[in-house]
């Protein structure tokens, strides 16, 4: 075996190169899985909004849009980016209709949510924020104590009942796999004669 694959696969906690390899095909299929997931969940969203036409109050979208573009600079700046660099670009015109899809979706879930009476418990607001520390490498209480005086664990409440209406959707949608359809070979035979 290659030293330096050895040594690489060490460094990444793995035991050897073929133990980082299957560790490294798991992560890719669960990220995979997720992307698959995820997109299913907004299809069905989108088709859930498409089916409850409403108009959002004006106000709410802008704020919301405001908001939007406000993250956006924050993200930006924390990549580098200076307000200079930024100062020509308009983020209200680049998120257009964002900030109307954001709203529909909220109003949507919420009313989802009361209807079917889905809620994060405190409990489960505990469990995720056990779960974000183990990721983020902090100490859970740490991280509890900062997004409390931050404000932060109305927000983990707000996102697990958010994924818990996404899970309602996905349970009771009828969701029909359609097979890929087979590629031609692709060969040397073009038409023509050789």
């Amino acid at each position: 075996m290659n030293p330096y694959r050895l040594e690489l696969a060490k460094k990444l906690g793995a035991d050897s190169a073929d133990a980082l390899r299957k560790q490294i095909e798991d992560r890719l299929r669960e990220h995979l899985a997720e992307e698959t997931q995820g997109k299913v969940r907004q299809e069905l969203l989108d088709r859930v909004i498409s089916g409850s036409p409403f108009e959002p109050p004006k106000k709410l979208v802008e704020s919301f849009d405001q908001r939007m573009a406000m993250d956006q600079k924050m993200q930006m700046a924390r990549m580098g980016f200076k307000p200079e660099d930024l100062a020509g670009f308009d983020f209200s015109k680049h998120n257009e209709g964002g900030a109307e899809k954001r709203v529909r979706e909220y109003f949507v879930l919420d009313a989802l949510c009361r209807k079917e009476n889905i809620e994060a418990s405190d409990d489960e607001v505990d469990e995720e924020v056990v779960r974000m520390a183990r990721q983020q490498g902090v100490r859970a209480a740490e991280l509890f104590a900062h997004l409390e005086q931050e404000g932060g664990l109305e927000q983990v409440k707000l996102g697990l009942r958010t994924k818990k209406a996404f899970d309602f959707l996905v349970e009771n949608a009828e969701i029909k796999v359609v097979p890929r359809k087979k590629q031609e070979k692709k060969g040397h035979d073009c038409g023509h004669k050789h």
